[in-house]
Protein backbone atom coordinates (compact mmCIF):
# COMPACT_ATOMS: atom_id res chain seq x y z
CA UNK A 1 0.00 0.00 0.00
CA UNK A 2 2.89 2.34 0.73
CA UNK A 3 4.75 1.73 -2.57
CA UNK A 4 4.62 4.02 -5.58
CA UNK A 5 4.66 3.00 -9.25
CA UNK A 6 8.41 2.38 -9.15
CA UNK A 7 8.20 0.00 -6.20
CA UNK A 8 9.80 2.37 -3.70
CA UNK A 9 8.44 3.58 -0.39
CA UNK A 10 5.96 6.44 -0.89
CA UNK A 11 5.89 9.16 1.76
CA UNK A 12 2.63 10.44 0.30
CA UNK A 13 1.00 7.03 0.80
CA UNK A 14 2.18 6.87 4.41
CA UNK A 15 0.82 10.35 5.09
CA UNK A 16 -2.54 9.48 3.54
CA UNK A 17 -2.96 6.37 5.71
CA UNK A 18 -1.83 8.14 8.88
CA UNK A 19 -4.22 10.99 8.13
CA UNK A 20 -7.06 8.57 7.45
CA UNK A 21 -6.66 6.70 10.74
CA UNK A 22 -6.26 9.99 12.61
CA UNK A 23 -9.49 11.24 11.06
CA UNK A 24 -11.30 8.08 12.15
CA UNK A 25 -9.98 8.50 15.70
CA UNK A 26 -11.09 12.14 15.86
CA UNK A 27 -14.51 11.22 14.45
CA UNK A 28 -14.92 8.49 17.07
CA UNK A 29 -13.86 10.91 19.81
CA UNK A 30 -16.35 13.54 18.61
CA UNK A 31 -19.10 10.92 18.49
CA UNK A 32 -18.33 9.83 22.06
CA UNK A 33 -18.46 13.45 23.24
CA UNK A 34 -21.77 13.95 21.44
CA UNK A 35 -23.28 10.83 22.98
CA UNK A 36 -22.11 11.90 26.42
CA UNK A 37 -23.71 15.33 25.98
CA UNK A 38 -26.99 13.78 24.78
CA UNK A 39 -26.94 11.40 27.76
CA UNK A 40 -26.60 14.35 30.13
CA UNK A 41 -29.55 16.09 28.44
CA UNK A 42 -31.66 12.94 28.65
CA UNK A 43 -30.91 12.62 32.39
CA UNK A 44 -32.11 16.19 32.99
CA UNK A 45 -35.17 16.01 30.71
CA UNK A 46 -36.46 12.45 31.00
CA UNK A 47 -40.08 13.14 30.06
CA UNK A 48 -39.06 15.18 27.02
CA UNK A 49 -36.66 12.45 25.88
CA UNK A 50 -39.38 9.83 26.22
CA UNK A 51 -41.83 11.93 24.21
CA UNK A 52 -39.22 12.52 21.48
CA UNK A 53 -38.41 8.80 21.20
CA UNK A 54 -42.12 7.90 21.08
CA UNK A 55 -42.79 10.33 18.23
CA UNK A 56 -39.63 9.13 16.47
CA UNK A 57 -40.84 5.53 16.61
CA UNK A 58 -44.28 6.59 15.29
CA UNK A 59 -42.62 8.34 12.36
CA UNK A 60 -40.41 5.35 11.55
CA UNK A 61 -43.29 2.88 11.76
CA UNK A 62 -45.26 5.03 9.32
CA UNK A 63 -42.22 5.35 7.05
CA UNK A 64 -41.83 1.56 6.95
CA UNK A 65 -45.46 1.12 5.98
CA UNK A 66 -45.10 3.70 3.21
CA UNK A 67 -41.93 2.03 1.94
CA UNK A 68 -43.88 -1.21 1.62
CA UNK A 69 -47.14 0.12 0.16
CA UNK A 70 -46.02 3.16 -1.85
CA UNK A 71 -42.40 2.44 -2.78
CA UNK A 72 -42.91 -1.34 -3.11
CA UNK A 73 -39.88 -2.24 -1.02
CA UNK A 74 -39.27 -5.96 -0.25
CA UNK A 75 -41.46 -7.41 2.48
CA UNK A 76 -38.80 -9.09 4.65
CA UNK A 77 -36.67 -6.05 5.63
CA UNK A 78 -39.77 -3.92 6.13
CA UNK A 79 -41.31 -6.51 8.49
CA UNK A 80 -38.02 -6.78 10.39
CA UNK A 81 -37.91 -3.00 10.70
CA UNK A 82 -41.50 -2.85 11.93
CA UNK A 83 -40.84 -5.62 14.46
CA UNK A 84 -37.68 -3.89 15.67
CA UNK A 85 -39.42 -0.55 16.26
CA UNK A 86 -42.39 -2.27 17.88
CA UNK A 87 -39.97 -3.91 20.32
CA UNK A 88 -38.31 -0.52 20.96
CA UNK A 89 -41.74 0.87 21.79
CA UNK A 90 -42.28 -1.75 24.51
CA UNK A 91 -39.13 -0.51 26.24
CA UNK A 92 -40.79 2.88 26.80
CA UNK A 93 -43.13 1.35 29.40
CA UNK A 94 -40.40 1.46 32.07
CA UNK A 95 -38.40 4.29 30.52
CA UNK A 96 -35.75 5.35 31.44
CA UNK A 97 -34.92 2.14 33.30
CA UNK A 98 -33.80 -1.07 31.63
CA UNK A 99 -33.17 -4.66 32.62
CA UNK A 100 -30.60 -6.05 30.15
CA UNK A 101 -31.85 -9.65 30.45
CA UNK A 102 -35.57 -8.83 30.28
CA UNK A 103 -37.68 -10.05 27.37
CA UNK A 104 -38.19 -6.58 25.80
CA UNK A 105 -34.44 -5.91 25.90
CA UNK A 106 -33.53 -9.26 24.37
CA UNK A 107 -36.19 -8.89 21.67
CA UNK A 108 -35.00 -5.38 20.85
CA UNK A 109 -31.40 -6.52 20.43
CA UNK A 110 -32.45 -9.52 18.34
CA UNK A 111 -34.68 -7.50 16.02
CA UNK A 112 -32.03 -4.76 15.75
CA UNK A 113 -29.50 -7.30 14.49
CA UNK A 114 -32.07 -8.87 12.15
CA UNK A 115 -33.08 -5.46 10.78
CA UNK A 116 -29.46 -4.53 10.05
CA UNK A 117 -28.81 -7.85 8.35
CA UNK A 118 -31.95 -7.87 6.19
CA UNK A 119 -31.61 -4.25 5.05
CA UNK A 120 -27.93 -4.72 4.25
CA UNK A 121 -28.65 -7.91 2.31
CA UNK A 122 -31.47 -6.20 0.43
CA UNK A 123 -29.36 -3.25 -0.71
CA UNK A 124 -26.43 -5.51 -1.59
CA UNK A 125 -28.42 -8.07 -3.61
CA UNK A 126 -31.11 -5.88 -5.19
CA UNK A 127 -29.08 -3.36 -7.19
CA UNK A 128 -32.12 -2.10 -9.09
CA UNK A 129 -33.65 -0.88 -5.83
CA UNK A 130 -31.33 2.13 -5.77
CA UNK A 131 -30.80 2.49 -9.50
CA UNK A 132 -34.41 3.50 -10.06
CA UNK A 133 -33.87 6.54 -7.81
CA UNK A 134 -30.62 7.53 -9.58
CA UNK A 135 -28.69 8.03 -6.34
CA UNK A 136 -25.17 7.11 -5.24
CA UNK A 137 -25.43 3.79 -3.44
CA UNK A 138 -22.88 4.26 -0.63
CA UNK A 139 -24.01 7.61 0.82
CA UNK A 140 -27.68 6.81 0.19
CA UNK A 141 -27.55 3.49 2.04
CA UNK A 142 -25.61 5.09 4.91
CA UNK A 143 -28.18 7.87 5.19
CA UNK A 144 -31.04 5.34 5.16
CA UNK A 145 -29.43 3.25 7.90
CA UNK A 146 -28.72 6.34 10.00
CA UNK A 147 -32.35 7.47 9.96
CA UNK A 148 -34.39 4.28 9.68
CA UNK A 149 -32.26 1.68 11.49
CA UNK A 150 -29.90 3.34 13.98
CA UNK A 151 -31.59 6.54 15.22
CA UNK A 152 -34.02 5.00 17.70
CA UNK A 153 -31.52 2.47 19.18
CA UNK A 154 -28.99 5.28 19.68
CA UNK A 155 -31.64 7.48 21.29
CA UNK A 156 -32.59 4.64 23.64
CA UNK A 157 -28.94 3.86 24.38
CA UNK A 158 -28.12 7.39 25.50
CA UNK A 159 -31.36 7.74 27.49
CA UNK A 160 -31.85 4.45 29.30
CA UNK A 161 -30.62 3.74 32.80
CA UNK A 162 -29.68 0.41 34.33
CA UNK A 163 -31.96 -0.65 37.17
CA UNK A 164 -28.83 -1.44 39.18
CA UNK A 165 -28.23 2.30 39.41
CA UNK A 166 -31.33 2.62 41.57
CA UNK A 167 -31.63 -0.41 43.84
CA UNK A 168 -34.55 -0.87 46.29
CA UNK A 169 -34.06 1.51 49.16
CA UNK A 170 -31.44 3.57 47.36
CA UNK A 171 -33.88 6.02 45.78
CA UNK A 172 -33.46 8.34 48.74
CA UNK A 173 -30.37 9.12 50.72
CA UNK A 174 -30.96 11.19 53.85
CA UNK A 175 -34.11 12.62 52.29
CA UNK A 176 -32.45 13.52 48.97
CA UNK A 177 -33.02 11.71 45.69
CA UNK A 178 -30.07 9.79 44.36
CA UNK A 179 -29.08 10.96 40.88
CA UNK A 180 -29.55 8.55 37.98
CA UNK A 181 -26.73 7.44 35.72
CA UNK A 182 -27.40 6.62 32.09
CA UNK A 183 -25.75 3.76 30.23
CA UNK A 184 -23.47 6.10 28.29
CA UNK A 185 -22.45 8.07 31.39
CA UNK A 186 -21.74 4.87 33.33
CA UNK A 187 -19.75 3.41 30.44
CA UNK A 188 -17.62 6.54 29.95
CA UNK A 189 -17.07 6.84 33.71
CA UNK A 190 -15.90 3.23 33.81
CA UNK A 191 -13.49 3.83 30.91
CA UNK A 192 -12.12 6.95 32.62
CA UNK A 193 -11.66 5.01 35.86
CA UNK A 194 -9.78 2.20 34.10
CA UNK A 195 -7.62 4.71 32.21
CA UNK A 196 -6.80 6.62 35.39
CA UNK A 197 -5.89 3.38 37.17
CA UNK A 198 -3.67 2.31 34.28
CA UNK A 199 -1.88 5.67 34.15
CA UNK A 200 -1.39 5.65 37.92
CA UNK A 201 0.25 2.21 37.80
CA UNK A 202 2.38 3.23 34.79
CA UNK A 203 3.74 6.31 36.58
CA UNK A 204 4.19 4.60 39.95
Amino acid sequence: FFLDGKGTMSLFGVLIYVSGYLTLFIAALCMACGLYYLAELAEEHTSLAKKFIRHLIHFQLLAHVLLLTYERFPLTPVLCGLSAHASYYTMLRRFPFIEPLSLPSLLSVSFFIASNFTWFSTFRNDLNLLRRYEVISGPSVSAFFALMVWTTPIALFVSLTLNDAMLPGSGELHGAARPRTSLVTALISQIRSISASFLHRSTA
